[in-house]
């Protein structure tokens, strides 16, 4: 009897179970390599929410109930500028030495995303090229809310980059800048 009981556990166990693997496939990827000579002065901590709304399927002039789709996304993460030091000009003479620094710009975002809330109508679907488009806007208005809103802060640290190639300088150094790329 004890022989009958442990084969039916053990094929009910078999017959029941779910022993699926997920099996992880690495696709082939095509490396570049490319010399990389960047400067970066500001790091910004973003925290930030996003709301997305899309309106519902509309018949002619009339909206249909249900369909309209919403997502509401925090975004929090870093956000670097600073310059690319492959397009700095140095003029030199025998008195004194010229830094002209390039247009700062963004050199990296690195973000994360969190959906809070999100309508997806079973009518009117958010498709994956949908959500990509909305993570796309959320890095491209994080990037210009940050040019925008710290150009005292970049001001400051083009004043003390300046102080630190006089201190380092026998000669006097001037710099010459671009405006915010």
């Amino acid at each position: 009897m004890l022989c009958v009981a442990g084969s039916s556990v053990f094929l009910s166990y078999k017959l029941f179970s779910k022993h699926d693997k997920i099996e992880h496939k690495p696709f082939d990827m095509k490396v570049w390599v490319k010399d990389v000579l960047k400067l970066s002065v500001v790091e910004i901590q973003i925290s930030q929410i996003h709301r997305f709304e899309s309106q519902g399927i509309k018949l002619y002039d009339f909206s249909l109930p249900f369909t309209q789709q919403q997502s509401l996304i925090v975004t929090e993460g870093k956000v670097s500028l600073g310059y690319d030091l492959q397009r700095v000009q140095i003029n030199e003479n025998t008195r004194s030495i010229e830094v002209v620094l390039p247009e700062m710009t963004v050199q990296s975002i690195d973000l994360d995303f969190n959906f809070i809330s999100e309508t997806d109508p079973l009518l009117n679907r958010i498709t994956p090229s949908m959500r990509n488009k909305m993570l796309a806007d959320i890095k491209q208005q994080v990037s210009q809310s940050v040019r925008e809103n710290y150009k005292e802060k970049i001001q400051s640290k083009d004043e003390m980059i300046l102080k630190l190639l006089q201190k380092v300088s026998s000669k006097e150094v001037s710099i010459k800048k671009g405006d915010l790329d």
